[in-house]
Parts: C-alpha cells; structure tokens; sequence
C-alpha cells in the first residue's frame, strides 16, 4: 500500500505511529513539522481510452484537458508518448559481481518529463509495465501533465489524445517523528524508515518491532529513531535532509551511524556495516549481497551516494546501513550500537572499480 505524503490517511499513520512509539516504551516522542504543498488527484483520463494513472506531481489540467497527437518525438504541441522498459541495470555489489536493480527506471522516467516539457509538449503519456500514480518517486511539481498507461493500449504515433489530469494542490505541514532509546554513552545510532511512499507500513511496522526490542536491550550507543515524512517528495520536501539540516551541530556529530529501513541493501564503505549487513540478511533467509553508493554525488565524504532513505546521512558523513525490511533488524542495530566508533569508521579498500 502506499501512503501519499500528506494525504488525510498519512496524518493518521503517523498519529497512529506516535502512540505505538510510546506504547513501545519509549520514554518521549517528539513531532517535527514540515511544510510542503500536497498534490491529491481527482480525475485522470486518456481520452478516447478511457481512465489513466496520474504521474504524481504532474501539471493540473481542466476538465476539458489538453489534446494533441501522440509523438516519441519531442516536440511543441504535441503529447509526448515514451515507453519506459522495465530495464534492471547492472550495479555492483561489494565483492564486484554485477547485481540487477530495477528501481532505477525512474531515471527514464525524469529523462521523458524533461525532454517533453522542455520541447513544449502539451502532455506526456508514459507506458509503463505495471502503472502506478507514485512510480516516479521524486514529488516534483513539473510544468506538463502526464499519465501512466500499460502497453495494452496500442498507442500510435500521430494519433490524437487528449489527457485530463484534475488535480488539488494545498499548502500543508507535514511531520517528522524523533524518538530516543537511550544508551550508556552519548554516541547515537540512527535508525530510519520513511511513514509515507511504498511500503510504509510494512516498513514502520518493521521498526517499530526493533524498538520494542531495543528499549529492553543495553545499549552502549543510543538509538535515535526517526520516522520521517516525504519519501515521496524528495524535492518539495524530504524528512531526512530537512532532520540532518536542523540539527547539524547538535545531533549529526553524535551519530556513529545510520540503518535506514528500505529495499534494496546498499552500505558506505565501512567494514563494520558491510558485515553486520550481510550477517543480518543471512540471519532473515536472504541473499547476502549489499549494494555499493553508484549514484554521483559531491555532498558526500567519497562522491558517491545511492537513491533511497539512507542516502542523506552519507551525505551528512554519517556512516551508513540501508536495509531491506528485515526481521533481524533489531539485532542488527544493537551490534553497530556495540561497536566502537573508531571501528564502525574504518573503510574498506577497494579491490575493484566502482563501476562497468
């Protein structure tokens, strides 16, 4: 299920959240508000075919749409048609072996809006596997309107649509939820997942669990959860940046690391959370590979960042674990809370290139 940053039904997860916080035993919770503007569709048609599935964040139409022949071909007046294919590029994991990710079709996805939006397109129809409105994760408000439809459709070139996308856009604040298990030391561990986008509730369901584990264990390092809005608004608005901004002199030089909660695995170049991540995997039935930071980014310590929750704390300089929803996450967190910061901060020396 995924829950839309800001919606009614996100206001009232995260309400739900702070109550099993404390039902959890933790001793104090506390809301961090974030502004943003709340994109909520109400109509989306492809005319002549019928009901389509809105690009989040896409331009608002009236009801009368926008009409122009379907060209791949970007260009002014037209509506923009790009399939996108279900592509899993290549990575590397730790050891070097090429490993299949296929959440990178978002980057097609953002290379077509540009391109048609640029050019003047009127609209933009995008065909897609597996439609779905929050496909495109980034929570950008861009200048065209666009839709998903599946390659059912048999859409041609030159042919004629028009694409009605209704939409209401509200300014809204939005929250952050920050909770503390104390431990014996000052250092901290945060430990992450986001309330809203895909699999929120799987994934805080996840966390939660660990809490409930955490606050009964002896923690050397503290535990810092956060439970964060704007998974699906990275450019609007985006919990993690927005907490690491705020409290960039009092918390962030605390934090020995961070496990965020998000599919699939990747780890910064550390020895002690390339281990603790794989033996986590293995202790949950799962294939032990951890992905390698492959996107470019010169905010973090070595240029390298990766696109999920986690990627902000390595920005920060944080030391980071992004895991897949796993049910040996609180034991995975309690032995990064163990082990020493010098230790967790020991990098690993690469044997092979980053990428091919």
């Amino acid at each position: 299920m995924t829950v839309a940053t800001g919606s009614p039904e996100h206001v009232a997860h995260v309400d739900d959240l702070a109550r099993r916080l404390v039902a959890a035993g933790v001793p104090r919770v506390r809301e961090e508000s974030i502004p943003m503007r709340r994109w909520t569709p109400r109509r989306c048609e492809l005319r002549p075919f019928g009901p389509a599935v809105p690009v989040a964040y896409t331009a608002r139409t009236g009801p009368e749409g926008v009409t122009g022949p379907l060209s791949s071909r970007a260009r002014a007046g037209v509506v923009g048609l790009a399939r996108i294919p279900a592509t899993e590029r290549n990575v590397l994991d730790w050891d070097g072996a090429p490993v299949p990710d296929p959440s990178l079709a978002q980057e097609e996805i953002r290379d077509a809006l540009a391109r048609f939006e640029t050019a003047g397109a009127v609209g933009a129809v995008l065909v897609v596997d597996e439609p779905d409105t929050f496909l495109l994760r980034d929570g950008r408000h861009r200048g065209i309107p666009a839709v998903f439809v599946g390659p059912d459709h048999g859409l041609r070139e030159g042919e004629e649509v028009t694409v009605v996308l209704e939409a209401d856009i509200d300014v809204v604040t939005t929250r952050n939820l920050v909770a503390l298990v104390p431990g014996a030391t000052p250092d901290l561990v945060a430990l992450q997942s986001a309330t809203d986008g895909p699999d929120a509730l799987a994934d805080n369901d996840s966390v939660l669990a660990a809490v409930a584990e955490l606050v009964r264990a002896d923690l050397t390092a503290g535990v810092l959860v956060l439970l964060t809005t704007g998974r699906l608004a990275t450019e609007e608005v985006w919990g993690v940046p927005a907490f690491l901004a705020e409290h960039r002199d009092d918390v962030v030089p605390r934090l020995t690391a961070a496990v965020s909660v998000a599919g699939p695995c990747f780890a910064t170049g550390h020895r002690a959370l390339l281990d603790c991540a794989r033996r986590a995997l293995v202790r949950a039935g799962a294939e032990p590979g951890v992905l390698r930071p492959f996107v470019p980014d010169d905010r973090s310590p070595d240029g390298w960042t990766w696109p999920g929750d986690g990627g902000p704390f390595w920005c920060a300089g944080v030391p980071t674990l992004q895991l897949p929803r796993v049910d040996t996450l609180g034991r995975a967190v309690r032995e990064l809370s163990a082990t020493p910061r010098e230790e967790v901060s020991r990098r690993v020396v690469l044997e092979t290139p980053l990428h091919r």
